[in-house]
């Protein structure tokens, strides 16, 4: 799923030929963003409620919440659909930066679930790989 981004860029150029006659051009530039993963999903439901939690049980019923608004729940979120320009480079980075704060274990092991979801890719049957040795 994604989530386009429209931005508007308006430019105002002034030419002038031969020093005499001045014209003024603008120019309308559209930059479109494809933010993939913002798209309402049990993962960003989980990024956007669980990290408030302040003990497990609220943790619990924020995943119950998410859960009853997704059926499909993690398993249907594409494993690396949230990687993009504007999104997070990993999953670690993803946790490190939305769990930070949060005081309760389960919440914050929810997130790093849904962050290594949307932005890890080296999934193989659901457990997280270490990358090849070299």
């Amino acid at each position: 799923m994604y989530f386009y981004t429209v931005f508007i860029i308006r430019l105002d150029v002034t030419l002038s030929d031969a020093g005499q006659n001045m014209r003024s051009i603008s120019m309308i530039f559209f930059a479109v963003f494809a933010s993939p993963a913002m798209a309402a999903s049990y993962a960003t439901c989980i990024l956007d409620k669980a990290p408030a939690a302040q003990n497990d049980v609220a943790a619990h019923a924020i995943m119950q919440s998410c859960l009853a608004e997704h059926p499909g729940g993690i398993e249907a979120i594409p494993q690396g659909s949230g990687r993009g320009a504007l999104g997070f480079k990993s999953g670690a980075e993803c946790t490190a930066k939305k769990a930070v704060d949060t005081r309760s274990n389960q919440a914050a092991t929810l997130v790093a679930i849904a962050c290594r979801r949307l932005y890890d890719t080296d999934w193989e049957g659901g457990v997280l790989t270490p990358p090849p040795a070299k």
